[in-house]
Formats: C-alpha cells, sequence, structure tokens
C-alpha cells in the first residue's frame, strides 16, 4: 500500500532535522553512544577508524543528531592513514517505523517522493529544491541509499556538492545517514558509499531490532 505523499514527506523532514536539546546521550567509548528518541533507546557505533563528535551530538524529543568522522581528526587513536577526507552524519526521526507499514512498497514510494521538487529540496543540504538533483539511487537489503547533487550554497564551506544519502530504520524509528567529502580531500564517491554502508551495517550490528 503506497504511503500518501504529506506522510512521505513529514517523515523526511523530521529525519533531516537536528533535535532540540541534548538530553539522553551516553557515550561508552569514541565510536559509541546511546541515544533515546521518544522513549526508544538507540545505540549509535561507528565504524572501524571513525569516532563520534561528541560536541556535535544531540538528542531530545523530537530526535536525535549525530556526526561521525575519521578518529584522528577528533583527536583520537585509531584513524585512518591518510586521514579520511568526509564527515558521516545519522539523523534519528521521533516518529515510527517507515518500512514495518508497506514493507519494500514504502521504500519504493521513498524513493520516488525523492525524486519530485519537494524532495530534492529536503535531499539537498542549500534548501534550494532546484539546485539539487537526484544522480542515482541504490538498495543494499532495505536501505535505500541516494546519491545527491546540491549546487546551491552550501551551509558548511569546503564541501562537496556531491554526497550520499542513506534511508533505514533502526529500533522502529527512521534514520536518515549521510556522507559528506571535503573539497580536495574526498575518497572519491565510490569509497564514501563504502564507509556509509559500513556505518549503517554498524547500526544495524548493535541494533539487533533495527
Amino acid at each position: 500500500m503506497s504511503m500518501p505523499t504529506s506522510r512521505l514527506a513529514a517523515l523526511a523532514a523530521a529525519a533531516f532535522a537536528l533535535a532540540g536539546c541534548a538530553d539522553g546521550v551516553a557515550f561508552t567509548a569514541p565510536d559509541r553512544a546511546n541515544v533515546t528518541v521518544a522513549g526508544e533507546s538507540i545505540a549509535i557505533a561507528a565504524p572501524g577508524g571513525f569516532c563520534i563528535d561528541e560536541a556535535s551530538t544531540t538528542s531530545g524529543p523530537r530526535g536525535a543528531f549525530v556526526m561521525v568522522s575519521d578518529c584522528g581528526l577528533l583527536g583520537q587513536p585509531g584513524g585512518r592513514t591518510p586521514p579520511v577526507g568526509a564527515v558521516m552524519t545519522a539523523s534519528i526521526s521521533a516518529n515510527p517505523d517507515l518500512v514495518a507499514e508497506g514493507g519494500d512498497t514504502t521504500l519504493d514510494d521513498l524513493e520516488a517522493f525523492l525524486g519530485t521538487p519537494r524532495g530534492r529540496a529536503l535531499l539537498g543540504r542549500s534548501d534550494d529544491g532546484g539546485a539539487t538533483r537526484v544522480l542515482q539511487t541504490t538498495r543494499q537489503g532495505d536501505i535505500l541509499y541516494v546519491l545527491v547533487e546540491d549546487g546551491g550554497q552550501q551551509p558548511m564551506p569546503g564541501v562537496e556538492d556531491r554526497f550520499w544519502r542513506a534511508f533505514m530504520t533502526v529500533n522502529g524509528r527512521m534514520a536518515a545517514l549521510s556522507i559528506q567529502g571535503f573539497q580536495g580531500a574526498s575518497p572519491g564517491h565510490e569509497a564514501t558509499l563504502r564507509y556509509l554502508s559500513a556505518f549503517a551495517a554498524s547500526l544495524r550490528a548493535v541494533n539487533p531490532r533495527a
């Protein structure tokens, strides 16, 4: 059964939004954290060589936001050589599971919605849907990956205008992951997709109900 476009828009917007406060975050290691979203505990695990940026991690009633980058860039041991010139994020929405309501059909609906002007505006970082394009979509199991190009003004200077986003569910909550390469230092789109896939796999491994 298809999901109404308005519902998809609300879910996608919530997944991209940062949480409004820093309650409910417990750091157990440089690459491990636990957040609480709408009463649901979510474990965050960074893939090998990456650590969680504690200063950028927030959690509250509306959701949680976690930023992950190379451990070496955060002053932590265990980073890669040379350091990976990219940053990953995870936005966990307080909304219920997207996939469980309709199986693969809801992923089909989400993929179609993200190709609309409203969906592209949500995918981009510049809030300019006209400057944002979906270049590629791919699936790995029940995870949707989208390669995005945003030609608008970026909120963070020095980042590439092409980046990957991923959508998955974690413990009954919608999660939007992303990886953004830095200009002149990015490992490339194939490598960034591998890193983002590793991040998604790490979330799956520490959240058995995902």
